[in-house]
């Protein structure tokens, strides 16, 4: 329980330092927040609270590392967004706000599910523009 509460008191850390940002909706995109000095420290929270053992739909690779995915705490959460409001001056919940946060984060991953692609003559209509070209699914990554 403790790595949540560092995770939460991470989330509300940023949310009151959101409040410096420029209140331009443009200027404070998910792409720009993640390059932000909090960010490191949210996202080393997240690492504590939510290994990527338990919570693989958090991570991607990074320069071969696995570190969590900057699109989905900050688009996927609704985090981001968050703290756009809170930097434009909006009145936001920061309590709930963070909580819902540890909540994404920590809550059981998605199952995982392998699918199995058949090949086989697909029936084509005379004229049809479709070549009839196999699909082959990629290798999954690990």
């Amino acid at each position: 329980m403790e790595d949540n509460s560092q995770l939460r008191q991470a989330v509300l850390a940023w949310l009151e330092q959101a409040r410096d940002l420029p209140s331009i909706p443009q200027a404070i995109t998910d792409a720009a927040l993640a390059t932000q000095p909090e960010f490191d420290a949210l996202s080393n929270a997240v690492v504590n609270a939510a290994p990527k053992s338990e919570h693989r739909d958090l991570y991607g690779k990074v320069d071969g590392d696995w570190m969590p995915r900057w699109s989905t705490l900050l688009g996927g959460s609704g985090l981001g967004e968050a703290i756009r409001l809170v930097a434009q001056g909006a009145v936001v919940p920061v309590e709930e706000v963070a909580d819902s946060f540890v909540t994404f984060c920590t809550a059981p991953a998605p199952a995982v599910e392998d699918w199995l692609l058949l090949t086989g003559d697909l029936p084509r209509e005379h004229g049809s523009r479709w070549a009839g070209t196999p699909c082959r699914p990629s290798p999954p990554t690990n």
